[in-house]
């Protein structure tokens, strides 16, 4: 690059050309440094995560061209080359299969690499890329079925997400007796086959024929039947995985074809008191996962820069914010995981909380950062089991937050008009 030709540019021409960090907002001409430093990503995994989104100006592309006269261009990879860096592990991406037929991308997502979770997250991703089945429990809200989103999205694994509720018919979703008249117009009985038989049957079949087994998440797993888990039972055998025909048969499942349960207990049912609806799940069947994980909260290292993308309004008017809805996240999880507070706070409790912040800047666009988080602390304060919980979460949060949790205005019991009628 020349740095005469920038230089000679006025500052207006290069903030004109600056391009804008999908995750941050942050501007520059080029982006490769501060994903590095600030989102400890790559150019790639930027890419895959934010497809279409420039990593680099026009403006230095052009710079880079008048320079360099000569320019020697070596061909790309080809298709089948094709691979992305996935917590720490060079992986495939199969190319030939549509988007559609994968999981979706969630909004905002990125790979947890500090602390616990990131080791967790390092573990699972060998599990996965080397298709073993596999169980993953945790509190709620620690991204287990969102890991397994982006594994399917990023590197296109065709997938199918089937949440167990204790009422499902899960044979349902392998076959169902169906009716119609035939054409003397008497009725005859035949087979409809569901989406788990065709992805454990047939696979995703691409468009030069090639078969591609499928990742079937099982969410909720902890909350199946006895009888409903026993479905699991022939479909996950160590010898053949085989699913049963309606007539008899054990039809062999697509090699490679790989099962994934998520749930918030490890089979032992419910031992927290917070998640009743977990059931304890047979071992035989829990011995034919191959792999365990257990996910754990994640770091504020890397929850921090998930709140900045999903949350750009908020913390751009009100950056101190988000230093003090991290300082109380920690202060809560700390207490919770020694077993002083009988509560979850998870990263969803955490957005939820932004999420009701910017809510009310909407339409208290002057409101001071201390009032705002006070207003919008009750939004989930509110929502803990018992009084004795709420108040000892007010206790735990109540020194990092200005003014207190909850202002002295807010705990005189008298008839004045509320503010903002």
């Amino acid at each position: 690059m020349s740095k005469t030709k920038l230089e000679n540019l006025t500052q207006k021409q290069i903030d004109a050309a600056n391009i804008t960090c999908a995750i941050c907002g942050h501007k520059d001409l080029s982006l490769a440094d501060h994903l590095s430093e600030a989102h400890n990503m790559s150019v790639a995994e930027y890419q895959v995560a934010h497809k279409g989104k420039p990593v680099i100006s026009n403006l230095l592309l052009e710079i880079e061209t008048a320079t360099q006269p000569k320019v020697t261009r070596r061909a790309g990879k080809g298709l089948d080359e094709l691979a992305v860096s996935f917590a720490g592990l060079d992986l495939d991406v199969w190319h030939d299969v549509p988007a559609s037929a994968c999981l979706p991308m969630p909004a905002n997502y990125r790979l947890p690499k500090y602390g616990a979770l990131g080791k967790d997250i390092s573990r699972t991703a060998l599990y996965m890329a080397s298709r073993f089945h596999g169980w993953i429990s945790g509190t709620p809200g620690t991204g287990k079925d969102a890991f397994i989103h982006a594994f399917s999205a990023m590197l296109r694994r065709p997938s199918l997400m089937i949440t167990i509720a204790p009422g499902m018919d899960l044979e349902s979703y392998l076959y169902t007796r169906s009716f119609a008249p035939d054409e003397d117009g008497n009725v005859q009985t035949f087979w409809e086959y569901g989406q788990l038989w065709k992805a454990l049957t047939e696979g995703y079949v691409t468009a030069d024929g090639t078969v591609r087994p499928y990742i079937i998440l099982l969410s909720d797993a902890d909350r199946a039947t006895k009888a409903q888990i026993e479905t699991l039972r022939l479909m996950l055998d160590s010898i053949e995985g085989r699913v049963m025909s309606p007539d008899g048969e054990a039809v062999t499942v697509v090699p490679g074809t790989q099962f994934v349960a998520t749930a918030n207990s490890q089979g032992g049912g419910d031992t927290t008191g917070r998640c009743i609806s977990a059931r304890a799940i047979d071992s035989s069947i829990m011995n034919r996962f191959n792999t365990k994980v257990i996910f754990h909260g994640m770091a504020w290292k890397d929850e921090v820069e998930v709140m900045r993308s999903k949350f750009p309004v908020l913390f751009g008017k009100h950056p101190d914010a988000l230093d003090t809805i991290g300082a109380c996240t920690k202060a809560l999880r700390s207490c919770i995981d020694k077993g002083e507070l009988y509560m979850e706070f998870s990263h969803r409790d955490v957005c939820n909380w932004a999420s009701v912040c910017e809510a009310q800047l909407k339409w208290r666009p002057n409101a001071k950062t201390d009032r705002l988080l006070q207003d919008s602390a009750r939004s989930w304060i509110d929502g803990l089991p018992d009084e004795e919980t709420r108040m000892e979460a007010t206790r735990v949060i109540d020194p990092y937050m200005k003014g207190g949790v909850i202002s002295a205005a807010d705990l005189e019991d008298d008839e004045d008009l509320v503010e903002g009628f």
